[in-house]
C-alpha cells in the first residue's frame, strides 16, 4: 500500500488489477450522470481513471454531489473493460450477448449518450460508422 489515500495510482490499474480492490485518490476531472449510471473521471498526477457506480450503490448519494475538481479517495473494486473489437457485419444481437447486459435492457442506443439514438431492431449489423453502443434500460 502506498498509504492511506491511495493503493495505487490512475496509471497503475490495467486487467491485472480485475477483481482487486483498490483505492485511489485525486482531482474530479468530468462527472457524467447517465440516469441511473453515474461515471466519474479521477485524475491524478499520473492519469485518469474511470468511477462506475449505479443508483443501487451506497455510495451513489455521496458520489452525485461531487463537482468538477473536487478532491476524493474512492475505494472500489477493479472491473474487466468493456470494450469488443468484433468484424463488420457482426449482429448487434450477437454483440449485445457478449456483452451480458442486465435482464431490464430493453435496447441499444447507437453512437453515445449525447447524439446516440435507440437502434429500432437489433438484428442490424455493425457498420464502419459504428463507435459506440450502450445498453438501454
Amino acid at each position: 500500500m502506498m498509504h492511506a489515500y491511495r493503493s495505487h495510482t490512475c496509471a497503475d490499474l490495467n486487467t491485472a488489477h480485475v477483481g482487486q480492490e483498490v483505492r485511489l485518490s485525486g482531482w474530479v476531472h468530468r462527472v457524467r450522470d447517465h440516469g441511473g449510471v453515474l461515471f466519474i473521471d479521477l485524475r491524478d498526477h499520473y492519469g485518469i481513471t474511470q468511477i462506475v457506480t449505479d443508483v443501487d450503490s451506497e455510495a451513489f448519494k455521496v458520489i452525485e454531489r461531487v463537482r468538477s475538481e473536487s478532491v476524493v479517495t474512492v475505494t472500489g473494486n477493479v472491473h474487466a473493460p468493456r470494450n469488443y473489437e468484433v468484424l463488420i457485419g457482426t449482429p448487434m444481437d450477437e454483440l449485445l450477448k457478449l456483452a451480458s447486459p442486465q435482464p431490464d435492457t430493453d435496447g441499444i442506443i447507437m453512437g453515445g449518450p449525447m447524439m446516440g439514438f435507440l437502434v429500432p431492431q437489433l438484428n442490424v449489423p455493425v457498420v464502419k460508422a459504428t463507435n459506440c453502443l450502450i445498453a438501454h434500460a
